[in-house]
């Protein structure tokens, strides 16, 4: 006695991927019309991360603060967001290493005098506390109020 394949025909399958492939594009065009209606714009999201270990031991709170309020905030008024992080990496000789951090997140628009206001932001850090680095990251993002 012969089975029955239960498997789709090639054409059910191209059927079924191009109703997906409809509805995807459906949907994203969808967000993208209600997204613009709804007060939304498209923004950039800037992520700064300061290791608060240095060479000459920890940066306290208030060396934080005064940098925060007399470098970042002043440059992004209309406002950011500060997180209490702690981050973690493989140092020298694949060592494990870890220190407190703060992350500043900014979200702004995409345009050369902002990016320079960041990386004035990123070069005062790493020159006042004597880092090597400062991580920054980008990301576009829908602002919607």
């Amino acid at each position: 006695m012969r089975q029955r394949s239960t498997a789709p025909t090639p054409y059910v399958s191209l059927a079924l991927c191009a109703a997906a492939i409809v509805f995807t594009i459906g949907t994203t065009t969808a967000f993208r019309v209600s997204s613009a209606a709804g007060g939304c714009a498209r923004q950039l999201q800037a992520r700064l991360f300061f290791g608060l270990h240095g060479p000459a031991g920890t940066i306290s709170e208030p060396e934080w603060a005064r940098f925060l309020a007399d470098t970042v905030t002043p440059r992004f008024p209309d406002g950011l967001t500060v997180f209490e992080a702690s981050g973690q990496w493989r140092g020298p000789g694949s060592q494990l290493e870890r220190e407190p951090s703060r992350v500043v997140e900014i979200v702004h628009d995409d345009s050369t005098d902002t990016r320079r206001l960041i990386d004035q932001i990123v070069a005062i850090y790493k020159t006042r506390h004597q880092q090597q680095s400062v991580m920054v990251t980008r990301a576009q993002i829908d602002v919607c109020f």
